[in-house]
């Protein structure tokens, strides 16, 4: 033991390996010399018999639709391949080839479906169905046309709500105030007209090109609008006469205003024509009162109006929409009236015929009938009022005479509007071969 000790303390001290001469003896080291040497000719080749393994269960392939996006692209790869290849060698979008896929499946069974495929391969696209949701437009017209209530409103929202999308309450009313004038009371509190005449010519002008746009419709700068106006009172109707009726008077006054066309002014292109201008729907109020029809409620009515509505046919319009700056001409025409309302205007009570000055027996003469010239429109509201001028005394009174008729020529009272009756011509146009 002393010895091993000694051995391996001397051993720590130098830098040799450290093997003592003592346990040298004892151990010994295997070196590759000592192994036998094995050569590969010495086994024989044999192979190994086969071993039979049992088959894993193959993987059952999983539901298209339950699979990942990802892998749904992976499945779909090849005949993603095939259609883009498809659709380059017959020069056509790969929407279209779906499309036609489409039809050729279902047009035997399922109409619809082959109809949306005959759409996609003719156009490329489908075209978003306009019966799912009503603008504010179409929603204010069917309230207006119907006369619907807001609970009617809310009804029908709520009971189409799983295929029709019909804007809230408060959003039509706000929209449905953008498109009503200033407004002010007049005659007493009896009724209510527009501050002016303009402002609503403007947003009816403004509509038609925020419509014709929609539909892209070119539309030029300088424009031409036309319109009608006139004036009628009603009282006969029962609503005015029903108990719960809120109104003093069983009578209602109207003035009015109906738009005709818009079109270039220099061109003459119409861009929107009314198919229907003598329906109540078109027609646009300006006044309401509440008085049956008279001589002071009709000087009223076209003392306010007929100024604004001249200034409008001198000067025109122009402003600026949606970043565009307009120039409009406006035609307006004084075509909304009856024979009452005229006689009342014209002061012309005790003549034949407002628009020209021959009388009912030259109506029956062959002999006039067959000229040229007989019955040409002669009368103005400018010769009218003239003769009025003329006729009137200092008491205020139109001097009357016995058989005067070709000197006074039917003038019974101060006519009352500055434009001409022009508009009663259908017996003129037919015997003048005029249209």
């Amino acid at each position: 033991m002393n010895d091993v000790s000694c051995s391996l303390w001397d051993s720590s001290r130098r830098s040799d390996p450290p093997l003592s001469s003592c346990t040298e003896e004892k151990t010994h080291r295997v070196t590759e010399n000592d192994l036998p040497l094995i050569r590969r000719s010495d086994f024989p080749d044999q192979k190994l018999p086969p071993v039979d393994r049992p088959k894993l269960p193959k993987r059952p392939t999983r539901d298209f639709s339950k699979v990942s996006n990802r892998q749904k692209r992976t499945k779909l790869t090849d005949l993603n391949s095939q259609l883009d290849e498809f659709a380059k060698e017959n020069n056509i979008d790969v929407n279209q080839v779906l499309g036609y896929v489409l039809y050729q499946c279902n047009y035997n069974t399922k109409k619809h479906l082959a109809k949306l495929g005959d759409e996609l391969y003719r156009t490329g696209n489908i075209a978003e169905a306009a019966h799912s949701s009503l603008d504010l437009d179409h929603t204010l017209a069917l309230k207006t046309h119907i006369n619907m209530s807001r609970n009617d409103m809310d009804f029908i929202k709520s009971y189409f709500r799983e295929s029709i999308h019909i804007p809230n309450r408060n959003v039509i009313r706000e929209h449905s105030q953008m498109l009503v004038p200033a407004v002010e009371e007049c005659r007493e509190g009896r009724g209510i007209t527009v501050v002016k005449v303009s402002d609503s010519v403007s947003l009816t002008i403004k509509r038609l090109i925020d419509q014709s746009l929609k539909h892209n419709i070119p539309l030029s700068t300088d424009l031409l609008y036309r319109q009608k106006t006139g004036h009628d009172g009603a009282g006969g109707q029962s609503i005015y006469r029903a108990n719960q009726n809120p109104m003093t008077d069983a009578n209602i006054f109207s003035k009015m205003m109906g738009p005709l066309s818009l079109s270039d002014s220099a061109t003459g292109e119409t861009f929107w024509r009314n198919q229907a201008p003598n329906s109540a729907f078109w027609t646009r109020p300006l006044a309401l009162i509440a008085e049956k029809e008279n001589f002071e409620l009709i000087r009223f009515v076209n003392e306010t109006f007929e100024p604004q509505e001249q200034m409008l046919r001198e000067n025109g319009l122009s402003f600026d929409h949606n970043g565009q700056t307009y120039k409009v001409f406006i035609v307006i025409e004084d075509s909304m009236k009856d024979m009452k309302v005229r006689m009342v205007e014209s002061g012309l009570g005790g003549a034949d015929c407002l628009i020209c000055y021959t009388r009912q027996t030259e109506w029956k003469d062959v002999k006039k009938l067959n000229e040229e010239n007989a019955f040409l429109i002669t009368r103005t509201a400018e010769k009218t009022m003239n003769l009025y001028n003329e006729m009137i005394e200092e008491s205020g009174e139109i001097k009357k005479r016995k058989n005067d008729y070709e000197t006074r020529a039917g003038l019974t009272s101060e006519p009352l509007s500055t434009s001409d009756h022009h508009f009663l011509t259908l017996i003129h146009q037919y015997i003048n071969g005029t249209t």
